[in-house]
């Protein structure tokens, strides 16, 4: 998958259980990352999983879902990896826009994109 902005606005749910392979990585990265989130933060996870490019909206108060542009037609198929990544900067009070990238078990963090808008689809869940 290439860069997802042409796709259409969702807001998927964050994880409900704290039971993703992904997610304890994640926040204990994001936990270690510089307080300016200059740098690209990245995280090794397992191999596999969906390559992907996004864009992710986390709104402060909001902890039932982040927004972002996908290209996917069934958004259960959402990357899991992605979506452990956003959850884990909402659980790390990490607000704004961050792009996500994911390929072959890599990810890459980067804090609020310069320029970037936050997305106006903030109801409903995936």
């Amino acid at each position: 998958m290439g860069e997802n902005v042409s796709g259409r606005a969702v807001c998927v749910t964050f994880l409900k259980t704290r039971r993703s392979p992904f997610l304890a990585p994640c926040e204990k990265a994001i936990r270690s990352w510089n307080r300016g989130r200059i740098q690209p933060l990245f995280v090794k996870l397992r191999k596999g999983g969906y390559a992907a490019r996004v864009t992710v909206t986390i709104q402060e108060g909001d902890s039932g879902s982040f927004c972002t542009r996908w290209k996917g037609g069934d958004p259960t198929r959402f990357p899991a990896r992605i979506k452990a990544a956003a959850t884990a900067l909402f659980n790390c009070g990490c607000y704004g826009l961050y792009k996500i990238i994911h390929k072959n078990g890599f990810l890459e963090i980067r804090g609020a994109v310069p320029g970037a808008k936050a997305d106006p689809a903030r109801r409903g869940g995936v």
